[in-house]
């Protein structure tokens, strides 16, 4: 069995600089805390066999400016995020204490030339993380890295024709590299891989429309 409490503070603010420029600013807090319970523990059924609470915090000032054939933005995000196991669960944290910061600039445009758009958009994200934990032999680690991360994309459309190209380097998530310990609902073992760093991903998308004499459109992609 499971026992969640979510918390969940945060705003969101708009100011009208004219009538095609507006400035967003938005702040929100977060605070997940989740613990999962084993029956087959016995007279330790009430002891939580997972015991995580995971705080996020976020800043975000962005400006965008809007007409009938062009929209474009840029803006700047900052986030912190905790995770912290909690002691007395009689086992090792299928997850380990960590911290992450994320800092990130961003930028989008869309530009209409008659009945075709132009759509771009790229994203830069610095992060540093601090990670520890203690192996299963016992040892006592500390990690620490800090990756330059950014996604791109740069696409045509026109009369529901679409096709877009884009690029992403993403860093591996807590679970993908630290997870260490059985999963008590799926009972099976994780084990993540430490050195697991950051990939790489390039796509090209096309979606052609095809009507049909009932009114429907199908989409092959």
């Amino acid at each position: 069995r499971q026992a969640t409490q979510h918390y969940t503070v945060g705003s969101n603010s708009q100011i009208d600089l004219n009538a095609n420029t507006h400035l967003h600013i938005a702040a929100g807090y977060q605070q997940n805390e989740r613990q999962e319970f084993d029956i087959r523990r016995g007279n330790r059924d009430s002891i939580p066999i997972v015991d995580l609470k995971l705080r996020t915090s976020h800043a975000e000032v962005s400006m965008d400016y809007n007409t009938s054939s062009l929209y474009t933005t840029f803006g700047l995000r900052y986030s912190h995020e905790e995770n912290r196991p909690q002691s007395g669960t009689g086992t090792n944290p299928i997850i380990p204490f960590a911290n992450t910061n994320s800092t990130s600039i961003f930028g989008a445009l869309e530009k209409a030339f008659g009945e075709v758009t132009l759509f771009t958009g790229l994203r830069y994200e610095h992060i540093q993380r601090e990670v520890k934990y203690y192996t299963g032999q016992g040892d006592y680690v500390e990690e620490r890295e800090s990756p330059n991360l950014y996604a791109a994309n740069l696409g045509l459309a026109w009369k529901g024709y679409r096709i877009d190209f884009s690029g992403i380097k993403r860093m591996a998530n807590l679970y993908e590299q630290y997870a260490d310990g059985i999963h008590p609902a799926a009972a099976v073992i994780i084990r993540g891989n430490s050195a697991i760093r950051s990939e790489q991903v390039w796509q090209a998308n096309v979606s052609l429309p095809f009507p049909s004499n009932n009114g429907w459109k199908i989409y092959n992609e």
